[in-house]
């Protein structure tokens, strides 16, 4: 489960005066209203947690200067200039879930400009004398009287914790990295954070001491911070209005003294995930089927939810499994009697048409994002890509890689790089900090699944036992490979089946990775060639080309590519007789085409099979028309 900008639980509005702006309006994934921008902001400004205003920041502020209330209700505002250069926050939004910082740097990756933002927060854990449990508690906790914490903190002056809760901070990134890489050699940015070493009665009497509060309760102290620490377990029916659970959770967390902003997950059944009840916390869903939560014993069971959904609890036993964690085995029994976090705070809340339930962690939630940046340019990342590396805690990764997504880091992040050959080093570290409780991105060209990190740490994940009962969530992040990529350039030549191979035997073996290429040029499907060729490693490419020329004609088309979506692409047609190998390096693809491959003008392609003047629809023709 990623910490990403849900389009789906947040409420964002475009509003534009002109043409230009509705043009770039049209390019953001949001509800747009175009016209008086007055009248349009005015009327929809209550119902919205974001607003990305389309006009100049002076015009803006202007126009909602006579809305604002407070931090607690006001949406977040970013404005565009139609140049198209600047995401600037005007409004930070700072206690709603939706943070103006978060939504300029969303809307900079879909126009690709540069976000703008002025907040304590971006340059905060970029400070020398900051501990590294303030790290951690800056990065992912919301809390009252934050300003001042910041500020205190940038200033070089005393910070001192009271754990109400006795809330786990993780270990610092940079002890983390210490401990995983001994023998490698690696860049940190920020450098490595310098602990506070001060007695008690030295913060007692220290008139420049700032005292943080770290619960999730609502108590009457300057600074308090609230750390993500409950889960909302609910249940409903499909007719459930969405303001009754809201009701029901405030007026409940009013009369325990609970604060709504340690909120960070709601736990819900499969068949009610999307439901407006649900998504209208503004948080991370996590969701389960039945027969998961059936096997969960609960304080609470229901007979009539039972007859409903075929599991006697759901907002209770959701809220469960999530304290489980992730590396439960599903064919495991959950009791609410053990112990798993500090289990139920508050059992089963009743509404007319829904229940929930409070439970409560005693560490943050680590999640591994193993992220593909596409090929090569900002504009074929996903933005899903964009989303999950602006959310993370930690950025993992080689350093051109980490250099790839540079635009995407802010101060606040910790980004690793790591060398060339130190891949398991990567995998290991990504894995430690997510372990630890940070939202990791650990990043690489491509796609991660095709020939890249995610294979290796999913590997290392199974096999060594420090992971055996993980805490924490791991999300695959595809990317644009460069098979893709390279196909895309050259015209079609994927239009059929096709194979990929890489010719790098660093991990595999030469004879198996011939005994494949046979294979693949005997079947007469188009294969595309990863790794073809490096300083080191010149007479592969030769011999591959050798054992593929046994089945294909001298004329097969072949597509050479070098630095695809890159600065210095380079892309080249030839022949099986006529290729180059001199013109191939590390940065290349090559996609060899089959026998019914052909040029067409500047393309080449691969019919999909029969002619197309001889297939229909309508008569058994091809899938995906």
């Amino acid at each position: 489960m990623g910490r990403l900008l849900d389009h789906n639980v947040y409420r964002i509005e475009t509003f534009t005066l002109t043409d230009q702006g509705r043009k770039l309006a049209a390019r953001l994934p949001w509800k747009s209203s175009h016209g008086n921008l007055k009248e349009v902001i005015s009327k929809s400004w209550a119902n919205l947690d974001g607003l990305v205003v389309f006009a100049s920041i002076g015009a803006t502020v202007r126009i909602i200067s006579p809305l604002l209330q407070d931090k607690e209700s006001d949406p977040c505002v970013v404005c565009v200039d139609e140049a198209s250069r600047f995401a600037v926050v005007v409004l930070g939004g700072h206690a709603n879930r939706l943070s103006g910082n978060a939504l300029a740097h969303e809307v900079a990756g879909y126009l690709e400009l540069t976000p703008i933002t002025t907040t304590a927060s971006e340059l905060v854990n970029s400070h020398p004398g900051q501990s590294s449990q303030d790290f951690h508690l800056l990065r992912v906790h919301s809390g009252r009287n934050l300003a001042r914490l910041k500020r205190t903190i940038i200033d070089g002056l005393i910070v001192s914790v009271d754990n109400h809760i006795d809330w786990e901070f993780p270990e610092s990134p940079h002890e983390i990295a210490r401990r995983v890489l001994l023998d490698v050699d690696f860049q940190v940015e920020p450098p490595a954070l310098v602990e506070h070493q001060v007695e008690k009665h030295e913060l007692a009497n220290s008139f420049r001491e700032c005292v943080v509060h770290v619960t999730d309760h609502h108590i009457d102290e300057s600074v308090v911070v609230n750390p993500p620490s409950l889960i909302l377990g609910v249940g409903c029916s499909s007719d459930c209005p969405e303001d009754e659970i809201v009701d029901l959770v405030d007026k409940t967390f009013e009369k325990l003294g609970l604060a709504k902003s340690s909120i960070c997950e709601v736990a819900t059944i499969d068949s009610r995930a999307d439901h407006r009840a649900v998504t209208r916390f503004g948080v991370p869903i996590r969701s389960f089927r039945g027969a998961e939560l059936d096997m969960v014993t609960v304080p609470n069971p229901s007979s009539v939810v039972e007859g409903y959904v075929g599991t006697k609890s759901v907002a209770e036993a959701a809220a469960l499994m999530c304290l489980a964690g992730t590396a439960r085995r599903v064919q495991e029994p959950i009791d609410s009697n053990q112990s798993v976090g500090s289990g139920l705070l508050v059992e089963k809340q009743k509404g007319p048409h829904c229940t929930f339930c409070v439970a409560r962690r005693t560490r943050p939630q680590g999640v591994l994002h193993l992220v593909g940046l596409g090929p090569g340019r900002s504009a074929f990342r996903t933005v899903q890509c964009v989303t999950t590396i602006q959310n993370s805690d930690v950025i993992v990764g080689y350093g051109p890689y980490v250099d790839q997504c540079q635009d995407l880091i802010t101060l606040s992040q910790v980004t690793f790089r790591l060398p060339i050959g130190a891949e398991y080093e990567r995998a290991r570290l990504a894995l430690e900090l997510a372990q630890a409780g940070y939202s990791v991105s650990l990043v690489c060209s491509g796609d991660p699944g095709v020939f890249a990190m995610a294979p290796m740490a999913l590997e290392l994940l199974e096999q060594d036992l420090a992971f055996e009962r993980r805490n924490f969530d791991v999300e695959l992040v595809p990317g644009v490979t460069a098979a893709n990529a390279v196909s895309g350039l050259l015209g079609a030549p994927l239009g059929h089946d096709h194979a990929i191979i890489s010719l790098s035997d660093l991990t595999t073996d030469w004879d198996t990775i011939c005994n494949r290429i046979e294979a693949v040029a005997s079947t007469d499907m188009v294969i595309a060639l990863y790794n073809p060729r490096s300083e080191t490693r010149t007479w592969q490419l030769p011999k591959a080309l050798d054992i593929i020329s046994r089945y294909r004609a001298p004329s097969t088309p072949i597509g050479i590519v070098t630095n695809a979506m890159r600065d210095g692409q380079i892309v080249l047609v030839t022949t099986l007789a006529e290729i180059d190998v001199e013109c191939v390096t590390m940065n290349t693809c090559l996609i060899v085409g089959n026998s019914t491959t052909r040029t067409f003008s500047d393309f080449v392609f691969t019919p999909r099979g029969r002619s197309i003047r001889t297939t229909s629809r309508y008569q058994g023709g091809q899938d995906n028309p």
